[in-house]
């Protein structure tokens, strides 16, 4: 894991990444209109509610690769919004000491705690980012660890034995398949965490999802919906950007040409069935069985198969509104 430009083609902002406190990343981000956490919440929610174990009081378990200072922590556990955290960091007066804006920071995020929020660790290289987070109470735990270079410390492959999603909204570039293949190596009791990463679209993702698909996760990106991430940093930027995904065939009108990084991607459990049981691999829910027509125009039993939840993909996918535990209708 490295917070220098991937492959020279992205500005160089590793200087706002490791900081006493996040007053520099919010200054700088704030500039490019940096959003994508914002953006991506509405998925990210739908994905805890589909995750979520109605069975157990437990809170839903997150881990936020490449977390910062715990920015996707602050959206998901507090009554807070990307806007108000930039003004919030554009407001502090300079005098203000970083010990001095952690203590003013853990109050203020406490007070605006959601009622059962999701746990929610976090993992960057960036030692200070993710010990600032952890103090003011965003992060539940967090680990300064390099998975690109190595195996996670016993605490954190703990941890990954129990987390219900991996959630990322912009650290591929930063991270590749080798630090994916490294969270879902310890081995586990339950079914396998999901996956939640917004990628750009200059990055393949393919050797990523190989990797998945070796854990038994199938991805699926969402068709017909941009994410934007924030505007170019300047000309170069925006050159390299235009040109590489030009090279990976994909069109840029209306969402790159317009001065802003854009994408989505979702991993979630392969929906093939794993067993003869009719017992749903991914939440052990009891599988239903939905028709499907046919080539000949009869409509008959689908296979018993935990499909994605219904948000994904509308037109291909229906759900329960509980579970992803249905199979595919086809119209």
């Amino acid at each position: 894991m490295s917070h220098d430009a991937p492959g020279h083609a992205k500005a160089d902002l590793s200087h706002i990444y490791d900081c006493p406190d996040p007053r520099a990343y919010f200054d700088t981000l704030g500039e490019l209109d940096y959003d994508i956490p914002q953006r991506a919440q509405p998925v990210v929610q739908a994905l805890l509610k589909a995750r979520s174990r109605p069975d157990t009081a437990e809170p839903t378990r997150v881990l936020d690769v490449c977390c910062s200072y715990g920015i996707n922590a602050a959206l998901l556990r507090c009554e807070v919004t990307l806007a108000h955290m930039y003004e919030r960091y554009a407001s502090t007066p300079a005098e203000v000491t970083s010990a001095q804006l952690a203590e003013s920071d853990a109050e203020f995020y406490a007070g605006r705690l959601r009622e059962a929020p999701a746990r929610v660790v976090g993992l960057d290289i960036a030692e200070q980012a993710v010990g600032y987070g952890c103090r003011v109470g965003l992060l539940d735990r967090g680990w300064a660890e390099d998975l690109e270079a190595g195996d996670p410390s016993p605490a954190l492959s703990d941890e990954l034995t129990r987390t219900d999603l991996i959630l990322t909204t912009g650290g591929v570039g930063y991270v590749t398949e080798r630090t994916f293949d490294r969270l879902l190596a310890p081995p586990r009791q339950g079914p396998k965490p999901w996956v939640a990463a917004w990628v750009l679209r200059m990055f393949p993702y393919d050797e990523i999802s190989a990797v998945l698909a070796k854990h038994g996760l199938r991805t699926e990106q969402l068709h017909g919906t941009s994410f934007p991430q924030r505007r170019f940093a300047n000309d170069r930027e925006r050159d390299v950007a235009l040109r590489e995904i030009a090279a990976r065939g994909l069109d840029t009108t209306g969402l790159e040409s317009d001065g802003r990084y854009s994408t989505c991607t979702c991993t979630c459990p392969d929906p093939r069935p794993t067993s003869s049981r009719s017992r749903c691999a991914s939440c052990s829910a009891t599988l239903r069985r939905r028709p499907e027509r046919t080539a000949a125009g009869v409509r008959a039993a689908a296979p018993r198969v935990c499909a994605w939840p219904r948000w994904v993909s509308p037109a291909r996918w229906a759900g329960c509104g509980r579970c992803c535990c249905t199979g595919p209708v086809r119209s």
